[in-house]
């Protein structure tokens, strides 16, 4: 198939995929302390909501400190789904950042900023059945904050969650970095110019093999 006709389908694809990423998505919320924004993804693995998150120019959730983990869970238990595979105990829990599939036991954030804090649940992470994904799970019958973390991996019985995203800006915050269709706009007219320029080229080359 021509560049010129596959990479339109590709942008159609991928603008495509951002769309759907976009509408299983809540509003973004903004944290008044850091400026952040934050919204609540409905469900996927941990793989599946980190691509979502890229998408939308955004990472799964990181804490730097209880404070903001006490808000992220203010802010969006009205979302969050009830998890009763555990009768005796019903639980809200989603995604968040912290991962150790690089080297086991060693977990950091997915985004590269330091682990300073972290929550885990007495116990974890425990790496049962190969868990490399973090989770912070919310007893639902406690009415204060009484999260913590826990590991989850695709032996997990929940390996399917719900997830919150972040996203920061530098500068002033009212002008969000380049998004992913943004940047996909820009390399298809970079494209489309490579190909007028070619076109152009053996248009001038032909016109003159055509004098006499």
């Amino acid at each position: 198939m021509r560049l010129s006709i596959l990479l339109p389908l590709i942008a159609v694809l991928l603008l495509g995929s951002i769309q759907a990423y976009a509408d299983t998505l809540s509003p973004w919320y903004t944290n008044p302390t850091n400026g952040h924004e934050y919204a609540y993804w409905n469900s996927g693995s941990w793989l599946d909501a980190t691509l979502a998150a890229q998408a939308l120019n955004a990472h799964l959730v990181t804490f730097a400190n209880a404070d903001e983990e006490n808000w992220v869970w203010q802010t969006f238990s009205s979302f969050l789904l009830i998890d009763s595979s555990f009768p005796q105990e019903k639980r809200s829990r989603f995604w968040i950042g912290a991962t150790d599939s690089e080297v086991e036991g060693h977990w950091v954030w997915e985004t590269g900023e330091p682990m300073i804090y972290a929550n885990w649940l007495p116990g974890e992470p425990n790496n049962l059945g190969g868990e490399n994904w973090g989770e912070t799970i919310r007893p639902t019958n406690f009415t204060g904050i009484n999260a913590g973390w826990n590991d989850l991996g695709p032996g997990s019985a929940i390996f399917d969650n719900q997830a919150i995203f972040e996203r920061e800006y530098s500068g002033n915050a009212n002008v969000p970095e380049p998004s992913l269709t943004v940047l996909l706009g820009i390399g298809l007219c970079a494209v489309s110019l490579i190909g007028w320029r070619r076109r152009s080229t053996v248009w001038k080359s032909n016109a003159g093999r055509s004098r006499p």
